[in-house]
């Protein structure tokens, strides 16, 4: 049985889509220990030359790794969940080499700017990242990438009005903040039929449409463009749209590439949305298909992501061991975070290197 420990609480709107992902696997408590720091930019060079300094420094008298031990017993059969923009890069760095220590852990990783490093996740037994997949994470044996799914602020909607029946041929509801959305707003104002555009100047402010009266928009629409979000190409209104029974429209081959995702894909510059949109109203058959295609992904994500995240945590094994060096040698007589010492352990029985699995959903 494992224990989950959420590090960055309270801003994790991602919680209940991981709890999801990690239902198949046997949990027996999940535990909050706050490690958050103030939401900054990555470290600049002088700081970084700070934290290789104190790596030198035996294990004990890190400050990073005296902060995560102050409120975490690292110990066997456990997953560390955090989001990137709100845990310090030091304390990560300083947790991935307390983790290497046991033989079976686990990261969860929401990770929109791409923090962190694939070091971190070969320390570890397994681990998942929450959307935001890169090309420097899909060479990792021990990781999956999940789709990114809803935010825990998401209500469904109350009903899904059947596909031929909806009020808009397409909605959007968020920030028009730069010439690439306003392009896509203009593209698609020659999209036949009713829309419904609800432009807000800041993310999540006084005027945003919210709960139900968000979602039945959504479910009201055949359509919903789903730009890339400030950071990412991936965002939260591609999974709401699905979860309304709307057809997400992406400007990138990003989903299709990283989760086999059937979605539209338009150019860039939006230039193409109305001319493929409006052959898709004309033609309800394909349109159907393209409904249903949807559906069925989705309905796969949320059952073969818990399975693969299982079978993974089952079957994969640290893919490098803990390395020499950066003081390391030094805490080779007791594990500050264990209290043991530390020796390199065999593979558990039965465990053989699982090659990452990024089909099927």
């Amino acid at each position: 049985m494992y224990a989950v420990y959420n590090f960055t609480p309270e801003i994790m709107s991602e919680e209940p889509w991981i709890a999801e992902l990690l239902s198949d696997i046997p949990i027996s408590r999940h535990e909050t220990r706050d490690l958050r720091s103030s939401r900054s930019a990555p470290p600049g060079r002088k700081r970084r030359f700070a934290i290789f300094l104190q790596s030198l420094l035996p294990g004990r008298l890190r400050p990073a790794r005296r902060r995560i031990l102050r409120v975490f017993a690292p110990h066997d059969h456990c997953i560390c969940v955090y989001n990137t923009w709100f845990l310090d890069y030091a304390v990560r760095t300083e947790l991935a080499e307390v983790l290497s220590r046991f033989d079976d852990v686990g990261i969860v990783s929401v990770d929109e700017p791409s923090r962190d490093r694939q070091r971190a996740y070969d320390r570890v037994t397994f681990a998942v990242r929450i959307g935001f997949d890169g090309e420097q994470y899909r060479d990792v044996p021990n990781l999956i990438v999940a789709p990114l799914g809803v935010p825990m602020q998401f209500v469904p909607p109350a009903e899904i009005a059947p596909l031929t029946s909806r009020r808009y041929a397409w909605s959007f509801l968020g920030e028009i903040k730069n010439p690439t959305r306003q392009a896509m707003v203009d593209h698609l104002e020659g999209v036949r039929g009713e829309s419904f555009v609800h432009s807000i100047p800041t993310w999540n402010g006084d005027d945003s449409m919210r709960g139900a009266a968000y979602s039945e928009i959504l479910a009201d629409s055949i359509f919903v463009p789903s730009p890339r979000a400030n950071v990412h190409q991936e965002c939260y209104r591609t999974y709401e749209a699905l979860e309304c029974g709307a057809i997400p429209i992406v400007e990138s081959a990003y989903y299709r590439e990283a989760f086999e995702a059937p979605f539209p894909i338009v150019r860039s510059d939006w230039g193409d949305a109305a001319e493929i949109l409006n052959a898709l109203l004309d033609d309800p058959a394909e349109l159907q298909r393209l409904d249903e295609r949807c559906r069925v992904w989705w309905a796969d994500v949320k059952c073969e992501y818990p399975r693969k995240i299982a079978a993974l945590s089952l079957h994969a094994t640290p893919s490098q061991a803990p390395s020499a060096g950066r003081g390391a040698g030094r805490d080779a007589d007791r594990d500050a975070a264990g209290g043991r010492e530390r020796r390199d352990r065999p593979a558990r029985a039965g465990s053989t290197r699982r090659p990452r699995r990024r089909t099927g959903a």
